[in-house]
């Protein structure tokens, strides 16, 4: 039941995101009201239990959708059936509305990461404003002082290291995300992609436990596709670009969000959403063992055969993917903590 259920609402999404071909419902509209539903949902769960339904929403935020026929029949406008599944977009007027009695809703819906999508090429000219919105803590890591004022000045994608990145990891969120879209275009667009490839695994793995929580992960394969067509494809750096193809970024978000039950559960990490995050990260840095690092890792893959590297090249690329595959092997058959064999090595 609880299957069928689930292939009615991807059904429903994927003919949400087939319909969206006008400029002011595109396939961004469709993922924003989607996610907007399920953080209305989530944070509705105190007072209308764990698994509200659009009905029971629709009751709670606008009872005055419901009415009776002149039969004396029940009836209802069903509009967040239709935002369940990103038919319709709500007004200006019930996000505001729907925000003052829920409050933390309107984000998702507002967020600058959907303007990043739209027009990664205009990086140049909205990266401050972008940047400017994102919360503080992201704020803090890549804005700077110059020297001798006390005017604010955004990093440059290069100067952009190893710290700061873990640092925005470790934020994961939306915001986080966000901000590593923002420096990717910017590297892409302005720096012929010098330090991409850093960036895009830094942001692969940010969208990865940003989609490892209940209320984002039916719909991670949506926003890692939006992600791979506007930016990750675009990376290419020293005949190397990233492997996209072999990825089923859903699985992944699942099995990420499986194992940190299992660490919940074994009192290993806390409850709250920021325990959940670091370990995320840590999770996908080998903190916890080599599976998920390897069994969920974003492989680069030559594509230069007249190269003078491209033989070593492939042979690296081979054994990282026997890797990945023995790391999702152990992962989907729960079988995490063991060290590669050594013939992979």
């Amino acid at each position: 039941m609880y299957s069928e259920k689930l292939e009615e609402f991807r059904g429903a999404v994927n003919q949400s995101l087939a319909n969206a071909t006008s400029p002011r419902r595109d396939e961004m509209a469709v993922l924003a009201t989607v996610l907007w539903y399920w953080r209305v949902r989530e944070l509705l769960r105190p007072i209308l239990g764990n698994s509200p339904t659009p009905y029971a929403i629709e009751r709670y935020l606008e009872p005055e959708g419901f009415g009776r026929t002149q039969f004396n029949e029940v009836f209802r406008r069903r509009k967040w059936d239709k935002y369940a599944v990103g038919l319709h977009q709500p007004s200006k007027t019930t996000v505001s509305k729907v925000e003052a009695m829920v409050p933390g809703s309107a984000g998702i819906l507002r967020h600058p990461m959907w303007e990043v999508l739209r027009q990664p090429d205009r990086v140049l000219e909205k990266k401050e404003s972008w940047l400017g919105r994102l919360a503080p803590d992201i704020q803090r890591i890549v804005f700077a002082n110059e020297q001798k004022s006390s005017i604010r000045k955004a990093l440059t994608s290069p100067d952009i290291n190893e710290k700061h990145l873990q640092q925005l990891e470790v934020r994961a969120g939306f915001d986080s995300v966000a901000c590593l879209a923002i420096l990717l275009a910017e590297n892409i667009y302005s720096y012929d992609g010098n330090n991409a490839i850093h960036i895009s695994d830094s942001l692969y793995r940010a969208l990865l436990v940003s989609c490892a929580f209940d209320s984002y992960l039916l719909m991670a394969g949506h926003l890692f596709q939006c992600f791979r067509d506007r930016l990750l494809n675009q990376v290419v750096v020293d005949d190397m670009r990233l492997d996209l193809d072999t990825v089923d970024f859903s699985e992944s978000a699942f099995l990420l969000c499986r194992e940190l039950w299992k660490l919940m559960g074994d009192r290993k990490i806390g409850w709250g959403r920021e325990d959940r995050t670091r370990a995320g990260v840590q999770l996908l840095r080998g903190k916890f063992g080599f599976d998920a690092m390897w069994g969920l890792s974003l492989l680069h893959v030559p594509v230069a055969p007249n190269s003078e590297n491209f033989h070593k090249a492939t042979k690296e690329y081979e054994r990282a993917r026997k890797l990945r595959d023995w790391g999702l092997h152990n992962l989907r058959n729960g079988i995490v903590g063991n060290i590669p064999p050594h013939d992979i090595w």
